[in-house]
């Protein structure tokens, strides 16, 4: 900061620093009410983005849903397996590029709604071999459903 700033300086500049927050404040109140007067939807844009998000993550399920396939016919029962396992054959992950269980069941909840995976339905093996080759059969029930 400064060398040979006293209290009094340093008293100053906080006071000053202070009054120029408030400022900021009251122009960011007054600007918003502004806006809500005009009829302006605020937070739109993050209704947009989180939309965009959602549908990113559920296509990068679905790229990297045979993976998880594998791993489940390889023996991989638990998260943090079907993580060793795509860590282990480099599947990179969509952020940090290493799985990790919390990621693993992020993507399998996308892929397989109400936690029924390929390997632990009534059609067991079958079922997981099933979804691996025909991906756009439905393994608990057989009927079709558009590929994404």
């Amino acid at each position: 900061m400064l060398p040979r700033a006293s209290r009094l300086v340093l008293h100053v500049m906080a006071a000053f620093a202070e009054h120029k927050r408030e400022m900021i404040r009251e122009r960011t109140k007054a600007a918003l009410a502004a806006a809500k007067a005009r009829g302006v939807r605020l937070g739109a844009n993050g209704a947009v983005l989180a939309e965009r998000h959602k549908s990113d993550a559920a296509a990068f399920a679905h790229k990297i849903g045979h993976a998880v396939s594998i791993a489940r016919i390889a023996g991989a029962r638990t998260t943090q397996e079907i993580a060793d396992h795509l860590n282990a054959i480099g599947v990179p992950s969509r952020q940090s590029g290493r799985w990790y269980p919390a990621n693993v069941a992020r993507v399998t909840r996308r892929l397989y709604p109400r936690s029924k995976l390929p390997g632990s339905t009534r059609l067991g093996l079958f079922g997981a071999i099933l979804h691996l080759f025909l991906p756009t059969y439905s393994c608990e029930s057989f009927r079709y459903r558009e590929p994404l």
